[in-house]
């Protein structure tokens, strides 16, 4: 609900533009559904960089904000205000982008290995017990090219006690863009997710999420099984309500497994946005299945954004079972979208993708 796309990770959903140096505003995404309290702190080539209160930095097109804000770049840029230059980095920062940059590197390298040994010790602990039980994603991850150049790692991106690093790796001669989600736990930088582009679309894999069958290789479609079948749906949003698709009957419903710290789920919530708004009034709704696990990020990501529907924390400590094991899902965002007649329609519906299905399901 991630790819996050990731893969430059941002929530595109939380959207707009910013003031200068230690100014704030608000800013709004194109569909009015999203917004965020943020300073500006670049504006080139078609993207605006912002920082929140919070300290994190959020990169997104500007063809994505309102037009209020859009208007505000260009005034902006034309008394030469923008870009704003960011502040260097702290020496503890400088520490931590070495660091992490270097585990980055050895877990890439260790790809090429039968048993990526080095690979699972950069993994947090809970990724590392579903290594043990045969159940991890670490297996599905394509293996990289001989040779220095069939991998070239980026620059980290250190916010807090989250970083990202990015990795173009060559894999049968075709280059597959990819991006390392790592957490710092008790001083030390684990891994705990990994997001690829497959063509247009890109996917994050959780590895603290089991997979009972690994198989060779990622999949794009890992619920194209369930096309044209009935499907069971049920969870508990932050405050404990249970609801379930069996709610939603006779209405078109697309079910949105993601993660706030997901890049190409957040990269997908404006489109969701846009046709939520264009059809919810014809019978479209959407349940988005949050497999955070940090749930004091959800709930800071639905108080800020408020969401029109309903948000399930999948690994809320009363939920009787995860949704995300009961499907099998490893890789986010995924997606099912559900007929009036109870019935999967499609399961791999974004970008354009969902649009289209929608405007099928609604001209019937």
């Amino acid at each position: 609900m991630k790819r996050i796309g990731i893969l430059s990770l941002p929530m595109i959903l939380l959207i707009a533009a910013a003031a200068l140096a230690t100014d704030s505003r608000v800013w709004t995404d194109s569909t009015g559904k999203f917004h965020v309290e943020a300073e500006l702190v670049s504006s080139a080539d078609g993207s605006v960089v912002l920082r929140t209160k919070e300290g994190k930095e959020i990169t997104l097109a500007i063809e994505r904000l309102c037009e209020k804000d859009q208007t505000f770049l260009k005034e902006r840029a034309s008394t030469n205000e923008v870009p704003i230059k960011k502040s260097s980095p702290s020496p503890v920062d400088s520490q931590a982008i070495e660091t992490v940059r270097e585990l980055a590197a050895d877990f890439y390298n260790d790809l090429r290995t039968k048993d990526r040994s080095i690979a699972r010790e950069a993994l947090t602990a809970e990724a590392k017990a579903l290594v043990d039980d045969g159940k991890s994603a670490l297996t599905t991850i394509p293996t990289p090219d001989d040779g220095k150049a069939a991998l070239r790692v980026g620059n980290p991106k250190v916010s807090g006690k989250e970083a990202t690093v990015t990795c173009a790796m060559r894999v049968d001669r075709n280059v597959l863009r990819t991006t390392l989600n790592l957490r710092k736990v008790e001083e030390q930088w684990c891994v705990y997710a990994m997001s690829a582009k497959f063509g247009r679309n890109e996917i994050t894999v959780d590895f603290e999420q089991a997979v009972e069958k690994p198989t060779a290789e990622v999949k794009e479609e890992p619920l194209s099984e369930l096309v044209n079948r009935p499907i069971e749906l049920a969870g508990l949003t932050l405050a404990g309500k249970p609801v379930s698709l069996a709610d939603y009957k006779g209405k078109v419903v697309l079910i949105d497994f993601w993660a706030t710290w997901c890049g190409p789920c957040r990269a997908e919530i404006p489109n969701i946005a846009a046709n939520y708004e264009k059809y919810h009034s014809a019978g479209f709704d959407v349940i988005a299945v949050s497999v955070d696990k940090d749930l004091d990020a959800l709930k800071e990501f639905v108080a800020t954004e408020n969401p029109p529907w309903a948000v399930l924390a999948d690994c809320h400590p009363k939920n009787a079972q995860r949704m995300a094991s009961k499907f099998g899902i490893s890789g986010i965002p995924a997606f099912v979208l559900v007929g009036t007649d109870g019935k999967v329609v499609d399961v791999n519906c974004r970008g354009k993708e969902l649009g289209q299905q929608l405007e099928k399901l609604f001209s019937r």
